[in-house]
């Protein structure tokens, strides 16, 4: 009995569809942590174990800027506006170390320029982003304000034993 071209040709199709995997950026990474305020630093990695080939043509181009675009704002296409530095590579793996940046509150993509035009990252969850979180209201990132504080407390403690030693006259 003939096989019916169509028959081979649906089952084809199946399983392509069951094989297939979105595609969701250029690059896959990992962010950590994945929410910050700004002022917080954040590390940007490629998931390619070390001396992967996976990313040996990124990185012969040397070092790759990185940006965020917000995810709930509505673009035409992506963006690669909003730098926060660049990828370097070692060992076949990417890496980029930032500080978050006084932007919005919201949710945002990593992006890289790659050949003239902006790519996501992905990750196994989908499409890596970074959750950035309200800032404090002083602007300092919130492991500056307890070390803020212990200064101008030292500064005053040293601002009343100079004033007092004057006092007494030594």
């Amino acid at each position: 009995m003939r096989a019916r071209p169509w028959l081979a040709s649906g089952l084809a199709l199946v399983g392509l569809l069951l094989a297939a995997e979105p595609v969701l950026g250029a690059i896959s990474g990992s962010v950590t942590p994945s929410a910050a305020r700004p002022g917080d630093w954040v590390t940007l990695m490629t998931d390619a174990p070390a001396g992967s080939q996976t990313y040996a043509n990124l990185a012969a181009g040397g070092s790759l800027p990185i940006y965020l675009q917000s995810a709930t704002a509505s673009y035409a296409g992506n963006l690669c506006t909003l730098g926060v530095g660049s990828l370097t590579w070692r060992d076949g793996v990417g890496t980029l170390r930032f500080q978050v940046p006084a932007i919005p509150a919201d949710t945002y993509w990593f992006m890289a320029a790659i050949q003239g035009g902006c790519w996501r990252f992905g990750s196994a969850q989908g499409i890596l982003s970074l959750a950035v979180q309200p800032g404090d209201p002083s602007g300092l990132p919130a492991a500056a304000i307890p070390i803020a504080a212990l200064a101008l407390t030292g500064l005053l403690v040293a601002t009343i034993l100079v004033a007092r030693r004057r006092a007494l006259g030594t």
